[in-house]
């Protein structure tokens, strides 16, 4: 019975002022599918210990129910998700899943869609987790590496250059939120100001250029969101404290990752950021939240690795 596996790999999306558009690719953690055929059946089975078996309601099953209505097929599969993307932390762990299954499902096909295709189809599938599709996370775990969404309708992304003297710690503390997504999602401002909107859009820019340059300076400036991420902090109280012990430090850039309550921080890769980090650990401790620390390489796009 013909059987193909996949991964993709964790992300964090918005990197502060790029909400709903920038993501990166975390090589730290990754989701594996694997895709059967299932003689017996025209349904879509779903096996895992973690999470919802309901098509609608998990992102893998939903974005391959998308693909077999376009195509019209009708078939039955047998959907295995082995979550190695922490659930409910901001890194991606919904979008990883959608991505692995999408990628799998177009090898197991042979449909050969476009990038944008494959984006589009992964997007549909987070709506099982967000409420709303956005390609934010399922773009850069498709393609690996730093992407910029440049619309959704039609989809179009850019690569983006990260320069490799950038390295980077995920704070990740140990807090749940039931529904997090969707609640990190209802406090985002329908009507913002003319001037945030403005500020917003020189920071994208002044971001991306440091990306490129790895000025850590210049990243820690222009890593700053007016709009969302501060309407973030009433979710995780310890997120401006957090920000606050950074602005002692000029070479660490911070951001809450995605819909939180995990942080990304960017660093020179010649200068370990040990003092921020242990007094970052000692902010959460005072709150009474312990946390975990890990490092993170840049991470690859969706692939195949079996048949």
């Amino acid at each position: 019975m013909k059987k193909i596996k996949a991964f993709a790999h964790a992300s964090s999306a918005n990197l502060g002022p790029g909400f709903d558009i920038l993501g990166l690719a975390l090589s730290v953690f990754q989701d594996t599918v694997e895709l059967e055929e299932d003689p017996f059946s025209s349904r879509i089975s779903i096996f895992s210990n973690e999470l919802p078996l309901a098509v609608e309601n998990n992102t893998a099953g939903l974005a391959i129910k998308k693909i077999l209505e376009r195509e019209k097929i009708r078939i039955g599969i047998k959907l295995k998700i082995a979550k190695g993307v922490p659930v409910g932390m901001g890194l991606g762990s919904s979008g990883a899943s959608a991505a692995a299954a999408v990628t799998a499902m177009n090898e197991f096909l042979g449909l050969n869609l476009s990038m944008q295709e494959m984006i589009s189809f992964a997007m549909q599938g987070e709506a099982a987790a967000a409420g709303d599709p956005h390609a934010d996370n399922v773009a850069p775990a498709l393609l690996g590496g730093l992407v910029a969404l440049t619309s959704t309708d039609p989809i179009d992304f850019m690569n983006l250059n990260f320069n490799q003297n950038i390295s980077m710690k995920l704070i990740l503390p140990y807090v749940k939120i039931e529904n997090k997504t969707k609640i990190a999602r209802s406090v985002v401002p329908k009507e913002i100001p003319l001037k945030d909107h403005t500020l917003n859009t020189m920071n994208i820019l002044g971001l991306l250029r440091s990306f490129e340059s790895g000025d850590i300076e210049k990243l820690k400036k222009y890593m700053t969101d007016p709009i969302v991420e501060s309407k973030r902090s009433i979710i995780y109280p310890f997120l401006n404290n957090i920000k606050n012990i950074s602005m002692k430090y000029r070479d660490v850039a911070v951001a809450l990752s995605g819909a939180g309550p995990s942080i990304i921080a960017f660093h020179d890769k010649n200068n370990e950021p040990e003092t921020f980090l242990n007094e970052v650990a000692n902010e959460l401790n005072m709150q009474g939240i312990g946390c975990k620390i890990v490092e993170s390489h840049v991470g690859l796009g969706s692939r195949v690795t079996q048949e």
